[in-house]
């Protein structure tokens, strides 16, 4: 699997970095990204992308979360100075790392502690590298070499499997439930493989998979038209992206998802 979602843009040059792994790692990584926080009290803007993230805070080793998936834009408060490091992994990727169905431990978007779903002394060997290396770039190339070895195939029904692929490759206006029977699978046997692996509905998931794919053009071709491969009409996208953003598409792609509090008051 090869999706590359969009989140939004951080306005200070610098303080977000990303990095995307080689073919095999991204089959399971979508990528690596460290965010820089400055002093005083922050809120940052994530929208749905149908992905799992571990957040670890540089020197602070308690704060090593996982974040499930969700539907509606999730605002994280966050205070500085900090550096928070984070793994973006491929829809179902982290089973690769945990083996646990995200429907048996997502049920807030707050995350749940790394130590308590992942091997503790891999949870604690990540935190402690991330603490030893002081660049990003030194940070992604060791884990890179630490997840090769540790990381696995996603562990996951294959027609459900079937189901993400067929979702992603499908014109955006195509998507629907429909391509359960596609898959090979009912769609009542679809809506409970969707639950326990993501924690969201099929509809929930072709719905943000349709959303990212027009954010993807719109934000890496420049094409604010780009809505129209993937919605029937312009009113529909806005709907959509309002739903997912909680703003017009011109004022998200004006704002910084990163902003301090008291700056906006």
């Amino acid at each position: 699997m090869d999706y590359r979602p969009v989140q939004g843009d951080v306005g200070e040059n610098g303080l977000y970095q990303v990095f995307y792994p080689e073919p095999g790692l991204r089959l399971v990584v979508e990528c690596f990204w460290q965010l820089t926080v400055t002093a005083g009290s922050y809120t940052y803007r994530s929208i749905p992308d149908n992905c799992v993230d571990w957040v670890i805070e540089i020197d602070t080793p308690e704060i090593s979360l996982l974040v499930p998936p969700f539907k509606t834009p999730t605002f994280f408060e966050l205070h500085g100075p900090a550096i928070y490091f984070g793994i973006r992994f491929q829809p179902l990727g982290q089973h690769g790392l945990t083996g646990i169905p995200v429907g048996e431990w997502g049920c807030s978007t707050e995350g749940i502690s790394a130590y308590d779903l992942l091997p503790e002394s891999l949870a604690y060997r990540i935190n402690d590298m991330l603490v030893t290396e002081k660049t990003f770039e030194q940070r992604c190339s060791s884990l890179i070499a630490l997840l090769s070895q540790e990381i696995s195939a996603p562990v996951a029904d294959r027609r459900f499997h079937r189901f993400i692929s067929h979702t992603l490759t499908l014109p955006g206006e195509e998507i629907n439930v429909d391509l359960a029977s596609a898959s090979g699978i009912s769609e009542r046997q679809l809506r409970r493989l969707s639950k326990l692996y993501t924690g969201l509905s099929p509809k929930s998931l072709q719905r943000i998979f349709r959303f990212q794919q027009t954010l993807a053009k719109m934000h890496r071709c420049n094409d604010p038209s780009a809505w129209a491969a993937f919605y029937y009409d312009q009113s529909h996208f806005i709907r959509e992206f309002r739903a997912f953003t909680g703003m017009t598409p011109l004022a998200f792609q004006r704002m910084s998802v990163l902003y301090n509090k008291e700056k906006i008051r």
